[in-house]
């Protein structure tokens, strides 16, 4: 039986065709991984609040094939109406699937905390407006905003053809001297080849969207697996 250590289910927008792949190569051994999509070809903010009339529908059809998990995965779908929405969202999909849950942006604050450090730098693809509203997201979780840059974009074709070359020189590119810890965010932006070289050669931890949304699946059912390759989030 596939997913025999456990099944993560993930509820993507129907424009991305980053997180799929990038799970699969970072899953270990008897995870499988299976997707129900809401419709979304851009991520303004009008696009990510329309894509969550989708989610109930998403979360059930996931549930039918009894997942352990369902991960809502989208970073700006799950910020973009602050922090009650996103504790919101977890629970109806929780409901909706009969499961435990996550959202990519719930992933993300555990990843960025379990490494103690406050001086964080956030790189995205998306638009001005949507990237204003992430900054002041993870201000008001408690982090001291340190540089930053984001790439503009407004549509999913957009933000999956980019290369992850293109993420590690936007990344590398945002640091600061104080940059205490890095997060590269959204689920399209493909990333998990670059990760360990930017921890590496900018010496601080790097957190990507998809790799904490794994890493917090996999504590959240229970599965200790040694990933190596993809940043020192797994060793925690």
């Amino acid at each position: 039986m596939y997913g025999w250590r456990g099944k993560l289910g993930i509820i993507i927008p129907s424009a991305n065709t980053t997180m799929e792949p990038e799970l699969w190569k970072m899953a270990p051994e008897g995870v499988s991984i299976h997707c129900s999509r809401m419709f979304a070809m851009g991520c303004s903010t009008e696009d990510l609040r329309r894509q969550d009339e989708d989610v109930e529908r998403c979360a059930g059809l996931l549930g039918s094939a009894d997942m352990d998990v369902v991960i809502y995965g989208c970073t700006s779908g799950s910020f973009v109406n602050g922090p009650e929405w996103e504790r919101a969202l977890q629970k109806q999909i929780a409901e909706e699937a009969h499961c435990k849950s996550i959202t990519t942006t719930g992933a993300v604050l555990d990843a960025l905390r379990i490494f103690g450090k406050k001086n964080l730098t956030v790189v995205n693809p998306y638009n001005d407006e949507v990237s204003a509203i992430e900054h002041d997201f993870f201000a008001k979780q408690g982090f001291c905003m340190t540089g930053g840059a984001h790439l503009g974009y407004d549509q999913g074709a957009d933000i999956r053809s980019q290369t992850p070359e293109r993420a590690y020189r936007l990344a590398k590119g945002a640091v600061r001297k104080n940059t205490e810890i890095l997060f590269i965010s959204c689920t399209n932006f493909r990333t998990i080849e670059v990760l360990e070289d930017l921890e590496k050669d900018l010496g601080i931890p790097v957190v990507s969207s998809n790799q904490a949304s794994l890493w917090a699946a996999l504590r959240a059912i229970d599965v200790k697996a040694e990933i190596k390759g993809y940043g020192t989030l797994f060793a925690y």
